[in-house]
């Protein structure tokens, strides 16, 4: 697999040009050609970013007539920049978003990505405060790593989804290479002769993960249920005010009759 998404592939491809075009052939073609850029092309398998270097696949001119259509075709090659994020790819991000479920964030400011809560990393976990994932860093100094709005954070690449000529990056903080080149996994107990402590472990860290979410969840909603029985009494005593100026109105008016 190619160290980076970013790759330079041969195009060829059959532009079909209107008649009105043969004035300036190469302005057709590139007029044709660059509709493509910046959206996801099944045939290259990534997005397109530029070409360079646009001639004729045949070396001629010439273009051809099929059947009764007013298309004329020429098959043209050229040097292609392609966006191909594929798993296993280490990206970077700016996170623009972030909340108990996901972080999101754009690489180069263009591509859309997101890291699910299930695959922050062991030791993450979400302050509802100051709406950030933090982890200790395990020093004597209390350092912590934070994702917050506006950080730049590395991910690894998981899945890649496309519709409508763009594309949506999934990744996970897990398996990200360290300084010294090694991998950062979760740490399990390996056990001879059978994995089922290894999987009930699993399940455990996982079933961890679900709670600490749920918790954040709960705690969100208690705030909502807490804020809205604080307005629900100060409306109380709104009414409770305006029921006694009404009654106190009508006695001030039965008065005078």
């Amino acid at each position: 697999m190619a160290a980076s998404p970013f790759e330079e592939v041969e195009l060829k491809m059959c532009v079909s040009l209107l008649p009105s075009d043969i004035g300036d052939i190469y302005a057709g073609i590139r007029r044709n050609i660059y509709q493509f850029l910046m959206r996801y092309n099944e045939a290259l398998g990534g997005v397109l970013l530029a070409v360079s270097n646009l001639s004729f696949g045949d070396g001629a001119r010439e273009g051809r007539i099929e059947d009764e259509m007013p298309h004329i075709h020429f098959d043209v090659k050229a040097k292609a920049q392609v966006f191909r994020p594929r798993p296993g790819h280490v990206l970077q991000g700016r996170v623009n978003k972030v909340t108990s479920t996901h972080v999101g964030m754009l690489v180069c400011g263009i591509f859309n990505a997101s890291v699910a809560s299930e695959s922050m990393g062991e030791g993450f976990r979400f302050d509802m405060t100051a709406r950030e994932w933090q982890r200790s860093r395990g020093g004597k100094d209390g350092a912590r790593e934070v994702i917050a709005v506006g950080a730049d954070t590395q991910f690894v690449v998981t899945r890649m989804h496309e519709a409508a000529g763009l594309i949506s990056i999934e990744g996970s903080l897990e398996g990200l290479p360290k300084a010294d080149g090694s991998e950062e996994k979760d740490e399990q107990p390996k056990e001879e002769g059978g994995g089922e402590d290894a999987v009930a472990n699993t399940n455990t860290n996982t079933n961890k993960r679900r709670v600490g979410v749920a918790t954040v969840a709960a705690e969100e909603g208690e705030d909502e249920a807490a804020a809205a029985a604080a307005s629900a009494k100060a409306a109380r005593k709104k009414a409770k005010k305006a029921a006694k100026l009404a009654a106190k109105a009508q006695k001030k008016v039965k008065t005078e009759l």
